[in-house]
């Protein structure tokens, strides 16, 4: 009774403000080569505050879900929940460009994975 439940397609978990898949087994996760601190680091360094934000002063996350493909190519982008000002189009905009990641892998394979993250605005 327990494998059914493992073996069916992995499932979406939306809490709140918390988003996580549960695993299958065998199953590697989508990554960003060189984790996550790398991934953000590029996001800081390439992302330009969008002017009506700064002028309004609009700061927080934006929450983005996009496709890691089986070549590692981020794709298929949405926001989930955004905060105006530009942000959300600056935030996919950074993610279009961002670098191939690691893709998910399942019984070896490589496989696709929707992944939802965070993109922070924080003026300075």
């Amino acid at each position: 009774m327990i494998d059914d439940i493992f073996n069916e397609e992995e499932e979406q978990v939306m809490e709140g403000e918390t988003y996580c898949s549960l695993p299958l087994p065998e199953e590697e996760h989508a990554a960003s080569i060189g984790g996550m601190s790398k991934f953000y680091e590029y996001l800081a360094k390439n992302m330009q505050y969008p002017r009506l934000a700064r002028k309004a002063m609009i700061e927080g996350r934006v929450f983005v879900q996009f496709v890691v493909s089986p070549e590692g190519i981020l794709t298929d982008f949405k926001v989930l929940k955004g905060i105006g000002g530009g942000c959300d189009k600056e935030a996919i905009r950074v993610l279009k460009k961002a670098p191939p990641w690691k893709p998910a892998k399942q019984r070896g394979r490589p496989v696709t994975q929707r992944i939802a993250i965070p993109v922070f605005f924080q003026l300075r």
